[in-house]
């Protein structure tokens, strides 16, 4: 949320604990404006694919997107820790917190189906047999694949405050 405020947009989330990562992250700025004024990250374009596959946006998977991208991230690793859900990258053969779609025997990032299928439904909660309704929705919003209806950082930060807070049971 900071990364928003600051005018930066961090397009490689990854469930990894970090004091700070900022290696893929860009400084938004708008050509001819006041360098003192805010800028709406959500619309500063960025054209640069990079990220790992399975937390990219479907809108990073074109090569065109916003600071959106970040919350769609942030969204399957909210849902893959929730969930408690794994993969086994092929290349490292290591076992990664991650969100996925299973299309045969192969799985594939969320964002990239979203992208081959916008219309595609997905199935929160998976693993478990309830979970906290706003908590769900919320996920299904991040997730979106279109990047206009997920919240952006700051309705993101009041809807998790108010879930943390207000509704004690991550269960019902």
């Amino acid at each position: 949320i900071l990364i928003s405020q600051s005018r930066m947009d961090a397009s490689d989330l990854e469930p990894t604990l970090k004091v700070a990562d900022f290696g893929l992250s860009k400084v938004c700025s708008a050509s001819g404006q006041n360098p003192e004024e805010p800028v709406n990250v959500n619309k500063c374009f960025l054209s640069t694919a990079c990220g790992t596959d399975f937390y990219m946006a479907p809108e990073v998977w074109e090569g065109h997107y916003t600071a959106k991208a970040a919350i769609f991230a942030l969204g399957i690793i909210i849902w893959a820790m929730l969930e408690r859900i794994t993969f086994v990258d092929t290349e490292t053969k290591k076992e990664l917190l991650g969100s996925y779609v299973k299309q045969g025997s192969e799985i594939v990032p969320v964002g990239e189906a979203l992208l081959e299928n916008p219309k595609m439904e997905l199935l929160i909660p998976v693993k478990k047999k309830k979970m906290n309704a706003c908590m769900k929705q919320l996920i299904k919003e991040m997730l979106a694949a279109n990047p206009q209806d997920r919240p952006d950082a700051f309705e993101l930060e009041l809807r998790l405050v108010k879930i943390a807070f207000k509704d004690s049971s991550w269960d019902t």
